[in-house]
């Protein structure tokens, strides 16, 4: 069956002649009607599949059936052509995960697809041979929306294989290539052996003999000795699964970077900062007198000095009104500052626990051991990366032509690509600024004691979970940064909702932070989208002030989640710093997170997608050590749990339940097509796949784990709503405080993408509000109590990511609930748990396109003469 669809751009409906087709929101929720109240999710999900309202999901008829077969989704199921990795991703503590549905009434394969006169008499053989390459499948047919087309993940040559009447060659059309790295590179020419194209009707209809056919090759049995057909690689990209062609081959890209010569000129102002021991660092900035602005087809050379001179005059200005007699907070009065300095000798004389409360601040330990030889020399930035490595370097002779600020002026550079060696003839040269961020450490971290996700991952291995053998994504979480003097990074957060630590090993910084004044804090949607809040200016209208505290070799600045900050480079400085996770700090990692995710483009220029990797570990690790009690007192990891006998405590347990349970709102991958740049549009069939069956940038095997994150979040967020009870300051029991908090995220994230929406401010790439809630309802379908204070919510905007007057409440855990087997005893898997409507719709997808995989396969192979069968002789 065929259908009509239209697309217009990316938030289009698809309109479909076929009733099967469905809008998002009917995929994400069964209508009213249909539910019980005591019906759990798995039950409500599989009522909504029977009655059609994910959509309307046909098998295809295997060749020789005519009745209708009982079809389910088996998550072990795999694509014949890439290994899934179920041994490091799936879950392995249950061995069969097949779902099942009701029984469908199938229709015939495409006649395009398969030779009927040969499928009626080998039909036993072909579904033996569709059914080898995959597991758990016992019996035919998968499930599939009927509108789907046939052919979808082949390409147009492998079609022409499959099917004689459209072998002739087609243009190729240029909405199907996808882009592989940031600058559109030249297509890459890879020489493989020769084949023979012929299709397999024609091959028949040529009377040979059988030797003759058998000397005609298949399309996977190829001659080795002959190279004169290249291959685009461009051209190779699933519709269905993420191809991550970067971590196995980078595709070079130009060097831009121009070495000019520039000049700098001084504002003519002397300006103080201090250290941690209260000493002075007199500066002059210097910035440069003129700037390319770069625009598409042109560069225009201007003169600027005055823009960068003003805006740093605001910023020392801001953080000279916060001094008291001259003198910063933390050296006056420590207790006031948003900083609090120590000694490493004190640092590492407290607990985990200790520590963590420490990190309600930021943190500044002097006197750490660091490499006391590192210079800004070859040798030093040659302990980052080689010198003809190629990195992202920030360019502030080149400016972007706008940058978001009140008056739209040109203000923040420009990133290009040049050699590390560039960075270095320009510090000696005193030439261009440089700063290079792009320096991803490879040595493995070592363990601290207030690194929660360090904790969690060295728990996790080994563990019945999902991700058993994954190593830590260290690429991501430690790194280095070489630039040279007078460098300037305006205000920013950190991504992902991590905390951050810094330190020179050689040269100096001035780091500053923002202190939010009590009338708008961090946790509020409106703090970054108040007018007086600018990332490169500071106005009257700013409601916050600036602390700033000058970096030494041997310093360590450790930072809270989603603090908004600013670097100046003093001096020459190479820098190595880290990401992590601090168990107290979850609710700041939950607000830090949902801002980076709304304000992508505006305030953060990176993400790291294992993050989520790192929360889920983090999540499973918390609920071992709480709800089931299996990691005991003496276990080096058991301090980094929360203290639960704290509403704070409760409350971090939960932010981070939230975290995973909304594992496919909060990621960016969500609302991309597979192997989609950020840059690009999607075409029709991506879109078609996206918005019918959710198939996105998340590939298969991280999917499974994302479904076993959300089913562990909603048994925690269900113990702690069923065994905690909370009291308000009036001494009333306030029930279900976990799923309220739930909600309450909900209705920010929603409002917050609305307003960003509305003031033009951009997130994470090709998320747009209409996508968002159709996200939002589908997951709200996993707990039926959530779904009812949803549908029930008030429709005034919620503004605040935090959970207000927490100080006010007062917890108590009921007696014996540890003895209760609903907390101890699994009888199903978590995975179940997590499933969601939209999840339902992707693996009948998976499902369908491994059986059109396979069922194509055995017709080419019947088609060219089969496998060579030898009898056994005996």
């Amino acid at each position: 069956m065929t259908t009509d669809t239209v697309v217009n751009d990316e938030d289009s409906q698809f309109e479909a002649s076929d009733n099967s087709t469905v809008s998002w929101k009917a995929m994400a929720s069964a209508q009213e009607t249909s539910k019980s109240p005591s019906m759990t999710y798995p039950e409500r999900g599989h009522e909504a599949l029977n009655q059609g309202h994910l959509a309307g999901l046909t098998a295809p008829t295997p060749p020789g059936l005519q009745e209708p077969v009982e079809a389910g989704v088996s998550l072990h199921s795999y694509p014949p052509f890439g290994p899934c990795n179920r041994s490091e991703d799936q879950i392995e503590s249950v061995p069969s995960l097949t779902m099942s549905m009701s029984t469908i009434h199938c229709r015939h394969a495409s006649p395009s697809s398969v030779n009927s006169e040969v499928v009626a008499k080998e039909s036993e053989k072909e579904l033996e041979i569709a059914e080898s390459g995959r597991t758990d499948m016992k019996k035919a047919g998968a499930i599939a929306g009927s509108h789907m087309d046939v052919d979808a993940g082949l390409s147009d040559e492998d079609t022409m294989l499959a099917d004689p009447s459209r072998n002739k060659k087609r243009p190729r059309n240029p909405r199907s290539s996808y882009s592989l790295a940031p600058a559109p590179p030249s297509k890459l020419k890879v020489p493989i052996p020769s084949r023979n194209t012929q299709s397999a009707k024609s091959a028949k209809k040529s009377n040979r003999s059988g030797a003759a056919r058998k000397a005609q090759r298949s399309f996977l049995a190829t001659d080795r000795h002959a190279f004169d057909q290249p291959i685009d690689i461009e051209t190779l990209p699933s519709l269905f699964e993420p191809v991550t062609v970067q971590e196995s081959y980078v595709i070079g890209e130009p060097v831009s970077f121009s070495s000019t010569p520039v000049h700098r000129l001084s504002c003519g102002m002397d300006m103080i900062a201090y250290d941690a021991d209260g000493n002075e660092w007199p500066f002059k900035p210097e910035f440069h007198l003129t700037y390319e602005i770069m625009f598409s087809r042109f560069v225009m050379r201007l003169p600027q000095h005055e823009i960068h001179v003003d805006r740093f005059k605001q910023f020392y200005a801001r953080i000279q009104a916060g001094y008291i007699d001259g003198v910063p907070l933390f050296l006056k009065y420590p207790q006031l500052s948003c900083i609090k300095i120590l000694s490493w000798t004190i640092f590492n004389q407290f607990s985990t626990s200790q520590l963590s409360e420490i990190m309600a601040k930021h943190v500044l330990v002097t006197g750490c051991p660091f490499s006391e030889g590192t210079r800004f020399d070859k040798k030093g930035l040659r302990a980052l990366a080689p010198l003809t490595a190629q990195r992202a370097i920030t360019d502030f002779s080149v400016l972007a032509p706008t940058s978001g600020d009140a008056d739209d002026t040109p203000c923040n550079p420009s990133v290009v690509s040049g050699l590390v060696q560039d960075i270095l003839d320009n510090a000696l040269k005193r030439n261009k600024i440089l700063n290079g961020l792009d320096f991803p450490l490879w040595k493995s971290r070592e363990s601290n004691t207030y690194s929660v996700d360090l904790a969690a991952w060295d728990y996790g291995q080994g563990l019945q979970s999902t991700e058993v053998t994954a190593p830590f994504p260290t690429h991501h979480m430690s790194w280095g940064t070489a630039g040279t003097q007078h460098t300037l990074t305006f205000l920013h957060i950190d991504s992902d909702g991590v905390g951050t630590e810094d330190g020179p090993q050689c040269g100096a910084k001035l780091w500053g932070v923002i202190s939010p004044r009590r009338s708008l804090p961090l946790s509020s949607i409106y703090f970054f989208l108040h007018q007086g809040f600018c990332v490169n200016e500071v106005l009257n209208e700013s409601d916050y002030d600036f602390e700033a505290v000058v970096l030494r070799p041997g310093d360590r600045f450790y930072m809270k989640p989603g603090t908004p900050h600013f670097v100046y480079g003093l001096e020459d400085a190479i820098c190595v710093g880290s990401h992590h996770y601090v168990t107290t700090l979850m609710q700041e990692t939950l607000q830090g997170l949902i801002h980076a995710f709304v304000l992508h483009k505006f305030l953060t220029n990176t993400q790291h997608p294992p993050t989520r990797q790192i929360l889920r570990k983090i999540l499973i690790f918390f609920q071992r050590g709480t709800m089931l009690g299996q990691i005991p007192p003496d276990d080096p990891t058991f301090q980094h749990l929360p203290d639960l006998q704290t509403i704070d405590g409760v409350l971090n347990v939960v932010s981070v339940a939230i975290l995973c349970f909304l594992g496919n709102v909060l990621d960016f991958r969500t609302y991309k097509a597979p192997n989609q740049h950020e840059s690009s549009k999607r075409t029709k069939e991506q879109s078609f796949l996206l918005e019918q069956h959710d198939v996105n940038a998340i590939p298969f095997s991280e999917r499974l784990s994302i479904c076993y994150a959300r089913g562990v979040a909603v048994q925690v967020l269900k113990w702690i709503s069923k065994v905690c009870i909370f009291r308000n300051a009036a001494g009333s029991t306030v029930s279900g405080l976990p799923y309220a908090f739930t909600a309450q995220i909900l209705g920010a994230l929603l409002s917050y993408k609305k307003a960003a929406e509305d003031e033009g401010l951009g997130g994470a790439p090709h998320c747009t509000y209409r996508l968002l809630s159709a996200q939002v309802e589908n997951v709200v379908e996993c707990i039926l109590d959530l779904t009812k204070l949803w549908s029930t919510r008030s429709q005034e905007p919620v503004t605040s990511l935090a959970f207000e007057g927490k100080e006010t409440y007062t917890i108590e855990w009921r007696v014996g609930w540890e003895k209760e087997k609903e907390w101890k005893d699994r009888e199903t898997d978590y995975l179940y748990d997590g499933l969601t409507p939209f999840d339902y719709s992707y693996f009948t997808a998976q499902q369908k396109r491994c059986s059109d995989e396979s069922l194509k396969i055995a017709a080419l192979m019947v088609d060219e003469g089969g496998p060579s069968k030898r009898r056994r002789k005996y």
